[in-house]
C-alpha cells in the first residue's frame, strides 16, 4: 500500500508539468504595454528596416528620439533594460564603440524587442515557421 501512496503523487507532480509546459507561449501572464510603448517601438522597428549608408554612428543619432519614447512609457519589466538600450545609443551617437559587442546591452536590446514584439503583437500575423 505505501508505493501506492507514493506514486499517485508523483503521477500528479508528472502530468501538472506536462501541462504547464504545453502552455502556449504566445500567452504571457505580464500585462500588454501600453498604445505608447507598442506605438514607439512600431516606429522603431520601421525605422530600422529602411536600409541606410549613413555610418553608424549617425543612424543611431536618428533612432535616439525613438528609443527615448520606447524607454519612456515602457512596461515596468523592462523599463531598466529600456534605460540600458536608451544609453548604449546615446553613446553609440557619441562616436563609443563598445556598446556594440557589450553583452549586456545585447541583452537589454533584446528584452526589450521580444516584449515588444510578444506584447504588442507584432508576431501574430507571422504563424507557422519552424
Amino acid at each position: 500500500m505505501r508505493p501506492r501512496r507514493l506514486l499517485v503523487p508523483a503521477v500528479l507532480l508528472a502530468a501538472a508539468a506536462v501541462l504547464t509546459g504545453c502552455k502556449d507561449p504566445a500567452k504571457s501572464s505580464l500585462p500588454n504595454p501600453s498604445t505608447a510603448f507598442c506605438d514607439a517601438a512600431a516606429r522603431y522597428d520601421e525605422a530600422i528596416q529602411k536600409p541606410s549608408k549613413a555610418p553608424q554612428a549617425q543612424q543611431a543619432a536618428t533612432q535616439i528620439p525613438l528609443v527615448e519614447r520606447m524607454e519612456r512609457s515602457a512596461p515596468a519589466d523592462v523599463k531598466q533594460a529600456a534605460g540600458v538600450f536608451l544609453d548604449a545609443m546615446r553613446r553609440r551617437a557619441a562616436g563609443d564603440t563598445t556598446v556594440v559587442d557589450d553583452r549586456a546591452v545585447k541583452r537589454a536590446v533584446d528584452d526589450v524587442n521580444r516584449r515588444a514584439g510578444n506584447g504588442c503583437g507584432f508576431y501574430k500575423s507571422q504563424q507557422g515557421g519552424m
